[in-house]
């Protein structure tokens, strides 16, 4: 039991590092509140939330792979050779360790995934990002029981020369600015009073650009036919877009077509017993969205574009959520 518990808090000031590690370099990137400085920066990267990478133009894989690996590799190893060192490495007290580091150090990114105001194609890539850490942390893992891994680990003489010491001072003092930093309440703040985080209202707009580019003649044409607000089609496009990414809907689309089964399909989310094109979906949308305002004009004088949204989908979270996208997009439409 005491080796268990060593090797679980071991693992756990692993994690806590690595956590103030990223909070370090978060204070080199620049303003939180200001995106759009290093969304499209093709320099060094030093430090990349995952909303972030997911908006890129042209995703840097090898070096976002490096900038979420290398440092896991690093603390993970290190808690193995502090085992070793102290006699305690066994197969299942380093898994365990590694586990305990991988929960601390993702906590973040498991906030995202539980989280109900997080889209799914976000979510689906922080679930491939843990399950690629437990593969790496796993055969780190093994590889203790074939490698010595103790030379690592620093020497007393490289403490006294202030090597460590400086990096754990460095670390210190990342805490004590992200634990005083004022412009995280500001943030807050903002998000109570209904607006978006400024790294995630961009990463609408990108997601809202890419969509216009491919479909931007098929909404414009459907919003002029049916007298739609082309801005209106593409929020609702955006949020379908970001709730079932593109491999979501080919899966829709091959049950719809081997099953009798009913299910919404294409980018639009469109109910249909058979398979749809995304232009098609965007066009029967765009009938669905006209009848929806014709019969709310025939009922009440006056209405809004959230209860247009409601009627879409019959749910006021869904309408809260797009209307909020519709407020944040800022690209001409016309």
């Amino acid at each position: 039991m005491p080796e268990l518990v060593v090797s679980l808090l071991t693992g756990c000031a692993c994690g806590v590092l690595l956590l103030a590690f990223y909070n370090l370099l978060k204070m080199r990137r620049g303003s939180l509140d200001v995106p759009i400085l290093y969304l499209n920066n093709y320099g060094p990267i030093n430090y990349m939330g995952i909303a972030e990478f997911i908006s890129q133009p042209q995703h840097r894989w090898t070096k976002y792979i490096i900038f979420r690996t290398v440092p896991f590799v690093l603390a993970t190893t290190t808690a193995v050779a502090f085992l070793q060192k102290i006699e305690y490495y066994t197969l299942p007290l380093s898994l365990a360790s590694i586990a305990s580091c991988l929960l601390v150090s993702s906590t973040p990114i498991i906030r995202q995934i539980i989280s109900s105001r997080i889209y799914i194609s976000i979510k689906i890539f922080s679930i491939c990002i843990i399950c690629g850490l437990s593969a790496i942390g796993a055969l780190v893992s093994i590889s203790g029981t074939v490698l010595d891994l103790r030379w690592i680990l620093p020497s007393p003489q490289s403490l006294r020369d202030g090597l460590w010491t400086a990096a754990i001072a460095a670390i210190l003092v990342a805490y004590y600015f992200k634990a005083t930093d004022l412009s995280t309440l500001n943030r807050k703040d903002i998000t109570r009073a209904g607006l978006l985080p400024g790294d995630l209202r961009e990463f609408i707009n990108d997601r809202g650009l890419r969509i216009w580019r491919r479909f931007g003649r098929v909404i414009y044409r459907e919003s002029r036919n049916f007298n739609l607000d082309p801005k209106m089609m593409l929020s609702l496009l955006v949020y379908e877009d970001l709730n079932r990414p593109a491999a979501l809907r080919f899966l829709e689309n091959v049950i719809v077509t081997i099953t009798p089964l009913s299910l919404t399909v294409g980018i639009a989310q469109v109910k249909s017993h058979r398979r749809l094109k995304n232009e098609e979906s965007i066009r029967l949308m765009a009938v669905q969205l006209a009848d929806i305002r014709n019969e709310l004009c025939d009922k009440k004088w006056g209405f809004s574009l959230s209860d247009i949204f409601y009627g879409y989908n019959n749910s006021t979270e869904y309408a809260e959520n797009v209307s909020k996208i519709y407020e944040e997009i800022y690209h001409d439409l016309s």
